[in-house]
């Protein structure tokens, strides 16, 4: 290239001086050619989470709004605590390929390595279908078997098997969004991740939803699962079709993909995938186990008011999730190059652009929670006012810690993460658990917010102590939003 380029420098005749501000304004716009791709990645992927964001969270809260003006407080509440099995076991069911599968598409791509990218996505595919239907089975008889102990209402065959099926569904979008994600297809990935089926798929469940509602026609919780599961396979031949586009596009250079197998093992997936898996699986039961805590210790009308505080609560959370969705293929990316400086600045900006709507929405529940509850989901639920700002308090500090745990488990960190988890889970449980049964929904609320708080601020600080990194909103957090490069001028003469 660089000989090229003399040999036809030597034919030319030599430039006048404005040719030569005109070239050399051309090379320093290319220059930095691998930062300003990364940079319209972050704005396309920060454009699009904020998109994401907004539409799961209005059409996650208006799916409880519904729901919970339709059905009997009893019942509600046993719809959250499905609302938190489905996740949880969908999760477990993705034996953390997920996050394999993120990983290897990002690396694979930044070293250029298209046939281990093509080998890596095809055995993810054998190994997920079996952890996926392996898992949902075990959902449906387990629920069959002991869900009446847990849950508030009677569980039969038919409500077991649609858990089961959503468990399923669920895992299945999370894997294509997850693997889109790591094409840096942030448009179609933002709209379909998400740990309750993503925000396309609950447009469309609350769309189905409405009707049953403005025509006060009484429905079942099967009924509801039922549309839940509909919706969700009516966005999933879109999801299919862009990752077929996208493995075309971007894997045209691999080579035979049989002899491309031998760059990765089920086992070297596994080592990745079941760390991960503990981690997310573990982080996911610290933000919901005080609901499952709830289920136990209270009565039916008590379970219902702590859900629906901590429902709220927990779609706030979505912006970080999706925050963490629009960085997340970079956060490898960037490590793998050794452009620590690059990576701080990104998750510290991600953070940032968090931290203003949520802080802003949680000040609102701070100023009247009671207002926000009654408008909601009606009179009846006022009464966990208490109990919602509690929990709005422990969720600052959240906010504030950005993407530690993510950046820890996508630098190869897992079972640090996995330890962390651990340590909180158990606490939960147990101090949680003490805390319900003698002091009632707002001992467990403290009990909670606490414990969830204290891991992020330790998660936080191993981010900072092994990868490099800080990852909370700084204090001059304007510094670190995007910010458009000013065009190089060029004058004549």
């Amino acid at each position: 290239m660089l000989a090229e380029a003399r040999t036809t420098h030597e034919c030319m005749a030599k430039p006048s001086d404005d040719d030569r501000l005109e070239i050399q304004a051309s090379a320093d716009a290319a220059a930095p050619e691998p930062d300003r791709l990364l940079r319209r990645r972050l704005i396309s992927g920060g454009i699009w989470a904020a998109i994401g964001r907004a539409c799961g969270v209005a059409a996650l809260l208006g799916i409880h709004v519904v729901l919970a003006r339709i059905l009997e407080p009893t019942v509600f509440g046993a719809f959250i605590l499905i609302a938190s099995v489905i996740p949880t076991a969908s999760l477990a069911a993705m034996a953390g390929l997920n996050r394999a599968v993120l990983r290897l598409v990002s690396e694979g791509l930044a070293r250029g390595e298209a046939a281990r990218v093509a080998s890596g996505l095809q055995r993810t595919g054998k190994l997920a279908a079996v952890s996926i239907v392996v898992v949902a089975v075990a959902v449906v008889f387990g629920m069959a078997a002991w869900g009446e102990r847990w849950l508030p209402i009677s569980v039969g065959l038919p409500l077991a098997s649609l858990i089961g099926i959503l468990v399923l569904l669920v895992a299945a979008q999370q894997l294509l969004a997850e693997a889109l994600r790591g094409f840096h297809e942030m448009r179609l990935s933002n709209l379909l991740a998400g740990q309750n089926g993503g925000p396309l798929a609950n447009l469309v469940f609350l769309g189905m939803l409405l009707a049953p509602a403005l025509l006060a026609a009484p429905i079942t919780l099967e009924a509801i699962l039922l549309l839940n599961a509909v919706a969700l396979l009516s966005v999933m031949p879109a999801a299919a079709w862009v990752m077929r586009k996208q493995i075309r596009a971007q894997l045209a250079g691999a080579s035979d993909i049989a002899n491309a197998t031998q760059y990765y093992a089920y086992r070297d997936l596994l080592d990745v995938g079941l760390p991960a898996m503990g981690v997310q699986v573990l982080a996911f039961l610290t933000s919901q186990c005080d609901i499952w805590i709830a289920a136990g210790a209270f009565s039916g009308n008590d379970l219902a008011l702590f859900g629906a505080a901590r429902r709220i609560i927990l779609l706030l959370g979505i912006a970080l999730l999706l925050a963490n969705r629009a960085v997340v293929s970079s956060i490898p990316y960037l490590h793998v190059q050794g452009r620590r400086d690059e990576l701080q600045r990104m998750l510290q900006g991600a953070a940032a652009l968090v931290a203003l709507p949520t802080v802003a929405g949680l000040l609102v529940l701070l100023l009247a929670p009671q207002s926000v509850l009654g408008l909601l989901f009606g009179d009846f639920y006022r009464e966990a006012s208490t109990v919602l700002v509690v929990l709005a308090v422990g969720q600052i500090v959240n906010v504030w810690t950005g993407t530690c745990g993510l950046t820890l488990s996508m630098t190869g960190h897992d079972r640090i993460s996995l330890i962390v988890n651990l340590a909180t889970a158990a606490l939960l449980f147990g101090l949680g658990w003490v805390a319900a049964t003698e002091h009632g929904p707002l001992g467990l609320a403290i009990v909670s917010s606490t414990i969830i708080a204290a891991r992020n601020v330790v998660l936080w600080f191993l981010a900072r102590l092994i990868v490099g990194v800080w990852t909370h909103v700084p204090f001059r957090f304007w510094q670190y939003l995007p910010q458009r490069k000013p065009r190089r001028l060029t004058t004549n003469g």
